[in-house]
């Protein structure tokens, strides 16, 4: 629970990046990973270790590395970037907790995860997802910038929420914290290209590429 706590705290740091250039943003994600990596082991030792007997511990590595990506992938686009960190911090600890404490029924694709755990990762990526955006509409509000919260932009976190606890659930070969925020943030980013909010996006795919790619995925998935 310790753990979890640090790992959602760690994203309250999202909230700088509206007031952040994406190098300057990057700058401090290699700061953190050489903190992480160089001077942390030395503050705290080992009692923020996994109690799990399988964990590897390289998460404290791997944050800011996936929040460094997140900057790199979305730097013409920094609300995505923040709402994948969002994801990543509240996500990832809202699941955890919640599998631990009323984890009760696995996933039938996965037994390392619970059908509670994703529950919780949902919830806590759109809470996360939704309080880093509405960082970047303050941030903008006090540079003059008469930027709104439209309802369409809650359309796309709670579907990016939906499809990063999909892949949180998955039995991925590699770390879910490197893949989930990062295809959550993808699907963000997309329900905002070209202006559009996630309503208008959903009704214009409805009529015809939203059709194409439920085939594409389906016979894949086959």
């Amino acid at each position: 629970a310790a753990r979890k706590l640090v790992h959602a705290g760690m994203g309250l740091f999202a909230l700088a990046l509206p007031f952040l250039t994406w190098w300057q943003a990057a700058v401090c994600a290699l700061a953190a990973f050489c903190h992480n990596w160089l001077l942390l082991p030395r503050i705290i030792g080992h009692r923020m270790s996994s109690a799990r007997s399988d964990a590897s511990d390289q998460g404290v590595l791997l944050y800011p590395i996936v929040v460094g990506a997140l900057i790199l992938v979305f730097f013409r686009d920094m609300t995505a970037a923040a709402v994948g960190w969002g994801f990543l911090a509240f996500g990832d600890a809202a699941a955890g907790v919640a599998g631990m404490k009323w984890g009760r029924r696995a996933l039938p694709w996965n037994g390392g995860k619970t059908w509670a755990g994703s529950l919780g990762g949902f919830l806590g990526a759109s809470a996360g997802g939704t309080l880093a955006c509405l960082a970047f509409v303050l941030g903008r509000g006090a540079t003059g910038d008469d930027t709104v919260f439209p309802a369409g932009v809650l359309v796309g976190i709670i579907v990016a929420a939906a499809g990063y606890a999909l892949v949180e659930g998955a039995p991925l070969a590699v770390d879910d914290n490197l893949l989930a925020p990062v295809l959550a943030a993808i699907v963000f980013h997309s329900f905002q290209t070209g202006g559009q909010t996630g309503s208008d996006t959903v009704a214009s795919w409805a009529a015809g590429p939203l059709v194409v790619l439920l085939a594409v995925n389906a016979f894949c998935a086959l």
